[in-house]
C-alpha cells in the first residue's frame, strides 16, 4: 500500500471514529469532515461508503449520543 492510500484510509477511519462519538443534534457531517481536511463532501461520502458500507450520516445518527 502506498503512502497516499494509507493516509486516505487513516483519515477515513479517524472521521468514522469522530462521527461515532458526535452528537447528531449539534454536529453535522460536513463540520466534522472539515476538521479532517475534507472540502468535497460528495467525494468523501462515496469513499466512506465504499470502505464502510454506510454513509457518514448513518454513522453520525447511530453514534453513542444518537
Amino acid at each position: 500500500m502506498g503512502p497516499s492510500r494509507y493516509l486516505r484510509l487513516r483519515r477515513l477511519h479517524l472521521l468514522r471514529a469522530a462521527l461515532a462519538v458526535a452528537d447528531h443534534r449539534h454536529d453535522t457531517v460536513m463540520a466534522i469532515a472539515m476538521r479532517f481536511g475534507y472540502s468535497d463532501c460528495g467525494r468523501m461520502a462515496s469513499e466512506y461508503y465504499a470502505l464502510f458500507g454506510e454513509y457518514p450520516s448513518a454513522t453520525l445518527l447511530r453514534g453513542v449520543n444518537g
